[in-house]
């Protein structure tokens, strides 16, 4: 996945998650629903928010070059 693509899930994941933490007011479920759609977002950026050529994590940095190494990001 590229690195460009897992920030764009991992934002809609966590914007699902908070969604369901505001509905889980209304049932319980959806605190689990919540508990997922953030956990798979933490997961998606863990695994593929990596720069495609050094391999360093982008962190938080929004420019289209690694800061590790200079590289373009796709």
């Amino acid at each position: 996945m590229k690195p460009k693509t897992a920030r764009k899930l991992t934002l809609w994941l966590g914007i699902a998650g908070l969604i369901f933490v505001f509905c889980g007011y209304i049932h319980v479920a959806f605190l689990a629903l919540a508990c997922i759609a953030l956990g798979a977002g933490f997961v998606v950026s863990i695994l593929f928010d990596k720069c495609p050529h050094c391999g360093k994590s982008l962190g938080r940095s929004s420019t289209d070059h690694c800061q590790h190494c200079g590289e373009k990001i796709d």
